[in-house]
């Protein structure tokens, strides 16, 4: 179910279960004090929303996800620096605002991150 933890602003840190496989539409929208996030090794999918309005910092997408949502990372002004997507990366929405490159390719390391 998404939107479990949205609007959470107590929330600071998210640690996963190494068995997470999908991060779901809105799960942690506008939890606006979370920072910390460590992704699951064996993530294939990170829905709409699903850190829109965050604190993060950083954030690794790990190799094996295939599909990251519009507006995953929107609104996250604190991201900077390089991003790394992974070659496993199939889809990559519309809209997702981490990113700002002229097309989406496998393996391209991207240095503009949009707040």
């Amino acid at each position: 179910h998404g939107c479990r933890y949205a609007e959470c602003r107590a929330l600071t840190e998210v640690a996963f279960s190494p068995d997470t496989i999908n991060i779901e539409l809105g799960a942690f929208m506008n939890c606006s004090a979370l920072e910390n996030v460590t992704l699951p090794e064996n993530l294939d999918y990170i829905g709409q929303s699903a850190f829109q309005g965050t604190a993060i910092t950083e954030i690794v997408i790990p190799e094996g996800v295939k599909t990251i949502g519009a507006e995953a990372f929107f609104r996250c002004s604190g991201l900077t620096g390089d991003l790394i997507i992974p070659d496993s990366i199939g889809i990559i929405y519309e809209n997702t605002s981490i990113i700002k490159i002229d097309k989406y390719k496998k393996g391209y390391i991207c240095s503009k991150l949009i707040p």
